[in-house]
Parts: C-alpha cells; sequence; structure tokens
C-alpha cells in the first residue's frame, strides 16, 4: 500500500522520472521568460525541485553545489543559475517559485499550470564568441601558383 508517500510517480519508473525531473528544471531555466506552462502534477514536482535546488545554491557549500550540478548536468546552465538567479532571490528564504493554474488542456482536459519565479529574473543569454576564420594555404606548386595568380587579378 503506498500509505503516506510523499513522491509523485508522474506515471514511470524511478528513472524514467528522475530523467523528466531533469528535463523539466533545465528547460525552465533555459527558457527565454523564465516561465513554463506544464501540467498540474508536473509544475509541482518542478517547483518542489526548483526550490530545493536554490537552498542549496546558497548554502554553497560543496555538496550543496554536487546536488545542483547533479540535476541540471549543463556547466553554463549552472553557472548562470548560481551566479545570476541565486543572488536575485537572497532576501527570501523561501517560495521561489509560484504556481498559477490555468484552464484545462483543450485535447485530453487535462489540468494546465504555469510555473514562474516569485522575483523577477533576467533570461539567460549565451554569449556568442567570434569565430576565427581560417586561411588554407594551398600545399602544392600548383596551387600556390593559381592563388597568386588569383590574388594579382583582384588587385
Amino acid at each position: 500500500m503506498r500509505h503516506r508517500l510523499g513522491t509523485n510517480t508522474l506515471g514511470g519508473s524511478s528513472d524514467e522520472r528522475r530523467r523528466l525531473v531533469r528535463m523539466l528544471v533545465r528547460n525552465f531555466l533555459r527558457s527565454p521568460d523564465m516561465t513554463m506552462v506544464t501540467t498540474r502534477k508536473r509544475a509541482d514536482v518542478l517547483g518542489q525541485t526548483i526550490d530545493k535546488l536554490v537552498t542549496h545554491a546558497k548554502k554553497g557549500t560543496t555538496a550543496g553545489m554536487k546536488k545542483v550540478e547533479g540535476i541540471i548536468d549543463d556547466r553554463w546552465l549552472v553557472r548562470h543559475f548560481t551566479d545570476t538567479i541565486v543572488p536575485t532571490l537572497h532576501e527570501r528564504t523561501s517560495g521561489y517559485t509560484r504556481r498559477i493554474l490555468l484552464q484545462n488542456r483543450s485535447g485530453d482536459f487535462a489540468s494546465l499550470a504555469r510555473v514562474e519565479w516569485v522575483n523577477k529574473i533576467a533570461a539567460p543569454q549565451k554569449k556568442e564568441t567570434a569565430k576565427k576564420e581560417k586561411t588554407i594555404e594551398p600545399k602544392t606548386v600548383k596551387a600556390k601558383r593559381s592563388a597568386k595568380k588569383k590574388e594579382d587579378k583582384a588587385k
């Protein structure tokens, strides 16, 4: 019997549930508007997981950071999470996310909810690195001569 067990199974085994929660957390942190619309059960699990991750990251201990890295599993996203999101939530002790109930989905009538941060947080933006142009030098004598002729004609 399942009396007083506190986990939502989300319709799968423990491995599937762990994978689903990781995917939900990563997608939530990557979303451009820092919100996510999903089913109500998934939103509850996502909010609980995000709150736990913020608490671990705020402690700043090695064990806490390893738990954060274990769930998020993306170095850039972990850095963004710890450097920009967690400092904006330093004055709060708990309740970092809110879940807003929405209308039921039309196809299967599943209850939907939107998960969002309580404080305003800027969307993540990856820095684009400038790619260096590679110049390929000709290897053979003929190729060198033809490249030199092309340069002369261009001038």
